[in-house]
C-alpha cells in the first residue's frame, strides 16, 4: 500500500452516486490519509464502491440539511486537515504540488484555504481524459483544519467560511489548487432534478431566514440556471437592493449583478440591462465576464466605440478568478476575438490585427488558429501569408466548405489568387448577408477587371 502524501481526511456526502463516485475518490487516492464517505440513503452501488476504494462508509439519515450531513463527516475526520469533496467533483492532481501543500500546512495562523473550482459545462469522460475546454471558475473554501470550532451551515449552499471568519478575519488564505466539477451539466441536472430539491430547500431555508439576502441570490440563481429569467431577476434585484445598504460587499455580489444584467437582456430589457451593466462596472472594476457581456449589449444597442472598449479592457484584465466567477478565455481568447471583430467594424485595423494575433494564441486547435492568424495577417495588408494561412485553414478542417468560403474567397482574391477564388463563389451567395461588404462590387474589381 502506498504511504500518503498529506495528513488529510477526504470527505464526501453521497445519494445514488455509482456512477461518478469511483472517479472522484480515485482522483485523491494516494493525496490523502483517509477517505470518509457519508451515505444519506442510496439505494445504488455507491456503498460498495466507496468500500472498494478504500473509503469508510458512514449512514446517516438524511435531514433535507446539506450542512447536516457534512458536520457528520467532520466528526468522523481523524486527521488534522479536511479536504471536503461532492461526488461529481475530481482533483486536478497536477495543481496539487506537495511544496505548496506543506507550505499551506506549517502556517500556525491558517485555518482554512481557497480552491478553485472550475464548473465544467458538459461531463468528463470516464477515463478523466476529456476536459472541457467551457468552464465557469469561482473559488471555494474546501480545503481546512479539522477544529471543532468550524462547522458547516446552511441547509443549502452550505458554508464553512464563516465559522473560520468568526476564529478569525485572516485566517483564509488563497491557493492555485483545483476542483473539477461537472455536476451542474444540463445532463445531471435533469437526471438528478436538482433544481426542484434546491428549490425545496431553500424554500426551507427561507421560513427559516427570510431576511437573509444570501438565500434571495441563491434562489434567484436556482431560477437563472434554469433559464427562468422572468423569476430570477426579482430575487436578484432584492439582493443587489440589499447590498447596496451594506458597508462591505459580500464576495458573491459581483455575481448577483452579472446574472441580474443577464436577465434583464435574456428578457430583451436592453436599456435596463445597460443601466445596470454601468452601474455594476463602477463597482467590480476589471471583472472581464461584465465587460464582455456590456460589450455585446451595447453591440447590440450600435454603440460600437464602446463596444470595443469595453472587450478591449476584458482583454487586459488578467486573471481575476481570485476576485470574481469567471468563464474560460473571459480575459484571454474570447475578449480578444470580440475586441478584433468590434475593431474591424470601427476601422481600427491595426487594433484588430493586434487581438487576432492574441486570440491565435490561446487558441488550441490549428484551424482556428490559422483563422485567427489570416485575419491578422489580412489587417496588416499581408495578403500573401493570409492566403496561405486561410487555405490551410480550409485543408485542416472538419467543417462544411461554406463555413470558410468567404473569408477563403476574400483572401485568395487579395493575393491575386482569381481562378481559386472564383471556384468558390458557388458557396458564397448564401453567406452575403453576412458579409457587410458590396459583394457585386468585389467580385467585379478583383475577380474581372484585374483578371
Amino acid at each position: 500500500m502506498t504511504t500518503p502524501s498529506f495528513p488529510v481526511t477526504l470527505c464526501v456526502i453521497v445519494r445514488d452516486e455509482e456512477d461518478v463516485l469511483q472517479r472522484c475518490l480515485q482522483s485523491a487516492k494516494n493525496l490523502v490519509a483517509q477517505m470518509i464517505v457519508i451515505d444519506t440513503g442510496s439505494t445504488d452501488a455507491s456503498p460498495a464502491i466507496a468500500q472498494e476504494c478504500g473509503a469508510a462508509v458512514y449512514h446517516f439519515e438524511w435531514q433535507d440539511d446539506f450542512s447536516a450531513a457534512r458536520n457528520a463527516a467532520i466528526d468522523k475526520a481523524e486527521q488534522p486537515w479536511i479536504l471536503m469533496l461532492d461526488a461529481d467533483e475530481v482533483i486536478d492532481r497536477e495543481s496539487w504540488q506537495e511544496q505548496h501543500l506543506q507550505a499551506i500546512f506549517t502556517q500556525p495562523n491558517v485555518l482554512g484555504c481557497y480552491v478553485q473550482l472550475t464548473h465544467l459545462t458538459h461531463c468528463w469522460d470516464n477515463n478523466l481524459t476529456h476536459k472541457p475546454v467551457c468552464s465557469a471558475t469561482d473559488m471555494a473554501c474546501r480545503l481546512f483544519r479539522n477544529d471543532a470550532r468550524l462547522r458547516y451551515v446552511g441547509r443549502i449552499h452550505e458554508d464553512i467560511t464563516a465559522s473560520i471568519e468568526a476564529v478569525s478575519s485572516e485566517a483564509i488564505c488563497w491557493s492555485s489548487f483545483t476542483i473539477w466539477h461537472d455536476g451542474y451539466t444540463a445532463e445531471r441536472i435533469q437526471n438528478k432534478d436538482k433544481a426542484a430539491r434546491n428549490l425545496h430547500l431553500l424554500h426551507l431555508q427561507l421560513e427559516e431566514e427570510p431576511l437573509n439576502p444570501l438565500w434571495w441570490y441563491a434562489y434567484g440563481t436556482e431560477y437563472f440556471q434554469s433559464e427562468r429569467y422572468a423569476e430570477a431577476l426579482p430575487w436578484l434585484l432584492r439582493a443587489i437592493t440589499s447590498f447596496s445598504k451594506q458597508p462591505r460587499l459580500p464576495g458573491y455580489a459581483s455575481d448577483v449583478w452579472l446574472k441580474a444584467v443577464y436577465a434583464y437582456y435574456s428578457l430583451q430589457q436592453l436599456d435596463s440591462a445597460i443601466r445596470l451593466a454601468e452601474e455594476a462596472m463602477e463597482q467590480f472594476p476589471l471583472f472581464p465576464d461584465l465587460l464582455l457581456l456590456s460589450s455585446t449589449l451595447y453591440a447590440v444597442r450600435g454603440s460600437l466605440a464602446e463596444a470595443y472598449q469595453c472587450a478591449d479592457e476584458a482583454s487586459a484584465c488578467g486573471d481575476r478568478t481570485h476576485l470574481y466567477t469567471s468563464t474560460n478565455g473571459a480575459s484571454t481568447w474570447r475578449a480578444h476575438w470580440m475586441a478584433a471583430f468590434l475593431a474591424e467594424r470601427v476601422g481600427k485595423y491595426a487594433q484588430a490585427a493586434h487581438h487576432y494575433e492574441h486570440a491565435a494564441a490561446y487558441t488550441s486547435t490549428q484551424y482556428s488558429s490559422a483563422i485567427l492568424k489570416s485575419a491578422a495577417a489580412w489587417h496588416r495588408s499581408d495578403w500573401i501569408s493570409s492566403s496561405r494561412l486561410m487555405r490551410y485553414a480550409a485543408s485542416t478542417s472538419e467543417q462544411n466548405t461554406q463555413t470558410i468560403a468567404l473569408p477563403l474567397t476574400q483572401a485568395l482574391a487579395a493575393s491575386v489568387h482569381f481562378s481559386a477564388a472564383a471556384n468558390l463563389l458557388p458557396f458564397v451567395p448564401a453567406l452575403q448577408e453576412a458579409a457587410s461588404i458590396d459583394w457585386a462590387s468585389f467580385t467585379r474589381h478583383f475577380l474581372y477587371d484585374n483578371s
